[in-house]
Parts: structure tokens; C-alpha cells; sequence
């Protein structure tokens, strides 16, 4: 199908913005495995844990980011004999409790698995992105194993992929409705929240938190240095009970102690908020609520007397969505009738968001969104099979600032809060026949997703000049 026209999209995320209870249920397009068991034979003592997630798998391509623990450390030396060595695969089967079948492909699909395996450090981790054509689609792969072998090519992990529950975040704390006390600095919020109808799993990194909290609630005080989501669904009223389904409340556990020591105290929180800091994860708050469940709501924090303080309103965290960029055309002053005029076509996709650590001490919260993608292009510039030269963006593959087609696609786009430009070295190295396939981690751009929709994925020769370009979507409306 042809790209979506720029008005096209303005169109999509203007009822993305107005329907997001109902758009976030389900990341779109998007699987995950996780919570993986011992393969159901397997008696060795190896017990691996991690999650692939996102699966992404729409036109035939299969695409997939993992981080895992507890892997066989021997893969570090490379796979063995075994052509299923040290290999991470979807299977045909549906259960863990019994055999998982052949390797999963659609019809007329040679099989790409063999070719996909994870290189392990020394103690057993892994973490990476994978790209395949396996002729699937999301909805084929949920419900099927997906399954982890050892250096000997053995099974020793299983997990049944299913859809990925919805990330959201409360973030932009204001102060409480009706609060008169001291601490009304609180800034940064819960990123991500999940919630799968199970278990309430967030993360947490917030400043200006309220230093008597150093030593973790009072004794005897109902949600003292408590954060909790609530009933409510506006800032600006009292926020109602703590919110869950069932009848055991979750919440009355889960609290927080202020980080920061000395240097965090009554006088401080109020001029230098950061001295008063908290950060941390909970991980299985069982709230028996959807994703859809938790839209909308108030997450709430408490003082050291159960006063609630700082308010965030629930919202899905689209800045996390995978991107795609595809249908590339020349670039708008490309000479395309010149002799060996190059014609880019492929796939940046997906592009990945999250948050990697950083130093700045200017970015308030302790985590600078970072993308990471898969490419897989042809009619890139041949002579980037030696690598590329000292020329400015010499084979360069990067996001720009541009917004148009049919004007100047400006310079790499990256926030002043990143600092050095994280596109300089980010290169691709082509085939003879002008191919290039690969995989980019941690470009620190700043950026959450939703900010990169509509900016140009601009491809550069050896000379760096700019000879292909297109734009970013979610990755479900992607050409």
C-alpha cells in the first residue's frame, strides 16, 4: 500500500489523543513473552529469565527485542555444533507442558530461525534485537511457544507469547487538591505502568519527595509514604479510595523511602528539589485491573503522615510505541538521472524507546529515552561495503529534523539535553550488490517516540551525501 500522506496522520493521532482508553489496551500490533519456566524435560541447572518484548511481526517480517538472564554461559564462545545451538526461536507448539513442536513459519517461508541465536557474557546474560521474514503475522504468533536452547542445542526455557499489556505513565505531578503543606515541588512520575488484569507492575522516579520519608512510612499511619493509584480521575478533586478489584486492598504495603541523606530536608525539597529524591520499582501489586482499567485514574503520593500531596493523571505512554519508517523516496535535490543514481527501498523498523542512565544532571529524571531499530534496506551505496570515510555522514544512516519531502530535511535530530550528537556514528555497511541489514542500540536521542512521528530517516552514499528519506509512523501504520 502507498505511505500515509502527512495529513493522514495528523488524522490518526488526532483520534489516538481522543479515543486513548480505548487505543492503549493493547500496544497495537505488539506481542511479548515473558515469565519463562523450565522447558518441560529440561533438568539441567540452568534457569533463564528475561522477556522478549516487543514481538512485532506485519508484513512477513518478524522483529523482535530481548533481554535475558540465566542463559548458558558457554554461548559466549559462539554457537556449537548444533544448528539450534544457543538458539531463541517460536515454535509451533501451544503449551510448555509438553513438546513444542517444529520451528514456526508461514506457508512457502523458508525457514529463517536457524539463523537466530543470542551471544551470552560470561554470566549468562543477553540482550539484542533480531529481524527474520517468517511470513507470520502478530495475531499468528500469540499463544505459541517461544523457546530457549542451551550451547548443545538442548530446550531449557519456555514461555507462551501473548499480547503485550499497554505501558502507561503518570507523570507531571501537581500539587494535591486542596494541599497547603510544603511540598509542592514533586516532579517526575511513574513510567512505565503495566497491568494485565493480574498484577500492577510500575517503576518510579520522582524529585522533591517528602524528606521525612527517609526512613520509609510511620509505624501505625494508613498510607504513610505511600504512592498509589486511586479512584479519582481528575487532579483537581479529592482522588476517592485506593483503587483496586477484589477484596484484599494491594495497596496499604506499598510505599517508599525518600532517597537523597543528609543533603534531602525540609528547607532543601523546597529550593532544590532533586536533593529529595525516591526512585525504585514495584513489581507485582495485585490490583486484579486491566490496562484499561488503570487509564484515567490518579496516581497519588502520600507524606509521612498518609497526606496526599502530589497528583498524576493516568495516560498511555504512546512516546514508548514502536516506530517504522518505510517507502523511501530520493531525496528532494537528488539527481535520480544521474549515471549510478542510487534507489532506496526497505524497512527502519522497529524503533524502539526506552530509557538508558545519563549523567546530566540538567534532566530531572534519571533516565534519557533512547531508540534502538532494526534496518534491512537495498539500494543503498555499494562503495559503504569498505566501511564509510572521514567525510561527514558518510554512510550514514539518521533522523532529521525535517519534516517534508519536498524541502531541506534540516539537521540530525536530537534534544539539547542529550548533548553530543548521537547520529555521527551511526553507520550501516552495505553489500556489493548494495544491500545492508543491521541492528542500532542506545542512540541517546532524548526524544520520546511520539516526538519523532512525522521527522525524516534520511540515507546517506560514502560521500554522505543525502540520497533517501522518509518518515516515522507508529509502527501499525506503517507501509
Amino acid at each position: 500500500p502507498a505511505p500515509p500522506t502527512m495529513s493522514t496522520v495528523a488524522v490518526i493521532l488526532q483520534a489516538l489523543a481522543s479515543q486513548a482508553a480505548h487505543v492503549a489496551e493493547v500496544l497495537p500490533g505488539a506481542a511479548t513473552a515473558s515469565s519463562f519456566v523450565p522447558y518441560f524435560d529440561y533438568t539441567g541447572p540452568l534457569a533463564v529469565t528475561g522477556s522478549v518484548m516487543p514481538i512485532l511481526s506485519y508484513y512477513e517480517g518478524t522483529k523482535l527485542k530481548f533481554a535475558f538472564e540465566g542463559l548458558d554461559p558457554q554461548c559466549a564462545e559462539g554457537r556449537g555444533e548444533s544448528p539450534i545451538s544457543c538458539g531463541m526461536h517460536i515454535h509451533q507448539g501451544t503449551s510448555c507442558d509438553e513438546p513444542a513442536g517444529d520451528l514456526f513459519v508461514g506457508e512457502g517461508v523458508d525457514n529463517p530461525w536457524l539463523d537466530v541465536f543470542y551471544t551470552a557474557t560470561p554470566d549468562g546474560r543477553a540482550s539484542g534485537l533480531a529481524s527474520i521474514v517468517t511470513g507470520l503475522s502478530t495475531e499468528d504468533v500469540i499463544g505459541r511457544v517461544f523457546a530457549i536452547h542451551d550451547y548443545a542445542g538442548t530446550a531449557i526455557a519456555c514461555s507462551i507469547i501473548g499480547e503485550m499489556p499497554a505501558i502507561a505513565h503518570a507523570t507531571g505531578f501537581v500539587p494535591y487538591a486542596g494541599y497547603t503543606g510544603n511540598l509542592t515541588t514533586a516532579n517526575g512520575g511513574a513510567y512505565p505502568i503495566t497491568s494485565d488484569g493480574t498484577n500492577t507492575k510500575f517503576t518510579f522516579d520522582v524529585v522533591g519527595a517528602d524528606p521525612m520519608c527517609k526512613d520509609g512510612p510511620a509505624e501505625g499511619v494508613a498510607v504513610s509514604c505511600g504512592l498509589h493509584l486511586h479512584v479519582g480521575t481528575t487532579c483537581e478533586e479529592i482522588a476517592g479510595g485506593l483503587y483496586f478489584a477484589g477484596e484484599t486492598n494491594p495497596w496499604l504495603t506499598v510505599s517508599y523511602a525518600t532517597q537523597g541523606g543528609d543533603a534531602c530536608t525540609a528547607e532543601s525539597v523546597v529550593s532544590e528539589p532533586a536533593s529529595c529524591y525516591l526512585t525504585g520499582e514495584f513489581e507485582t501489586v495485585a490490583t486484579g485491573l486491566s490496562a484499561e482499567d488503570i487509564l484515567g485514574k490518579v496516581f497519588i503520593l502520600h507524606d509521612i503522615q498518609g497526606t496526599p500531596y502530589a497528583c498524576a493523571t493516568v495516560a498511555p505512554d504512546l512516546g514508548r510505541a514502536p516506530l517504522s519508517a518505510s517507502g523511501f523516496v530520493p531525496y528532494f535535490n537528488y539527481d535520480t538521472a544521474a549515471e549510478g543514481a542510487l534507489a532506496v527501498s526497505g524497512m527502519v523498523s522497529p524503533v524502539i524507546t526506552q530509557a538508558i542512565g545519563v549523567t546530566n544532571s540538567e534532566v530531572m529524571l534519571k533516565g534519557m529515552p533512547a531508540q534502538s531499530f532494526s534496518y534491512g534496506l537495498t539500494g543503498v551505496d555499494p562503495t559503504c561495503a569498505d566501511g564509510p570515510t572521514d567525510a561527514p555522514n558518510s554512510c550514514g544512516i539518521h533522523m532529521h529534523a525535517g519534516t517534508s519531502c519536498e524541502t531541506e530535511g534540516l539537521g540530525h535530530y536530537f534534544s539539547p539535553a542529550a548533548g553530543a550528537d548521537p547520529w555521527v556514528d551511526v553507520v550501516y555497511t552495505a553489500t556489493a550488490e548494495g544491500t545492508a541489514t543491521g541492528t542500532v542500540t542506545g542512540v541517546a536521542t532524548g526524544f520520546p517516540a511520539a516526538e519523532l512521528i512525522g521527522h525524516a530517516v534520511v540515507i546517506h552514499d560514502r560521500t554522505g551525501a543525502r540520497v533517501a528519506f522518509f518518515f516515522f509512523f507508529f509502527g501499525l501504520f506503517s507501509a
